[in-house]
């Protein structure tokens, strides 16, 4: 299959919000209601305020079949989160709004990290290295910024995404619970 990797355009809005529900908990996919939470609050904030950091993984007809987010500022991002996206989560359906705050008190321990990452990938186009190559052009992104280091807000120890990330490089830089950590990388 091949794939390219390019920035974010706003026609992507929808398959890029669908990847994100798709690749959610499943747990979030039981209830339509909890489901329609998970791109407000793990989405929206990148695609309408800092798309600019946002890169694509798209197949031969430019559609998206993965993503890399990246907020290059923690301190606008919680506010914008606080003030813009939590109301959104609440009106939507309230039980899922604690994550907000709980992403925002967890950035805000590694704010020697100003820029943070998420990254999804549809489960047809896992394990084909476009996780690897979505870090790497995000990287050089960052690097044209002048950024010099990339955290993970939070990644579950007994997950496959740590040793994605540890065999990638990140090393642990805050733990957050028994399992959960925060992961960054410096370059």
């Amino acid at each position: 299959m091949s794939i390219s990797i390019r920035l974010y355009q706003s026609k992507d809005r929808d398959a890029v919000r669908g990847i994100c529900k798709e690749t959610a908990w499943d747990s979030y996919k039981k209830c339509e209601k909890k489901l329609e939470t998970v791109p407000i609050m793990f989405m929206d904030y990148f695609i309408e305020q800092e798309p600019q950091n946002v890169l694509v993984a798209v197949d031969k007809e430019d559609h998206p079949v993965g993503y890399i987010i990246c907020a290059t500022d923690t301190r606008k991002y919680i506010r914008n989160n606080l003030r813009i996206y939590l109301p959104r989560v609440l009106k939507q359906y309230w039980p899922p709004a604690y994550l907000i705050p709980a992403m925002c008190l967890s950035l805000s321990r590694i704010k020697e990290y100003p820029c943070h990452m998420h990254i999804d990938i549809t489960e047809s186009c896992q394990h084909m290295g476009i996780g690897s190559r979505l870090i790497d052009a995000l990287i050089e992104h960052l690097k044209k910024q002048n950024f010099h280091s990339l955290a993970i807000c939070s990644v579950d120890r007994n997950s496959p995404g740590y040793g994605f990330y540890r065999h990638y490089g990140f090393h642990e830089i805050w733990t957050l619970g028994k399992t959960l950590v925060s992961m960054a990388i410096e370059f």
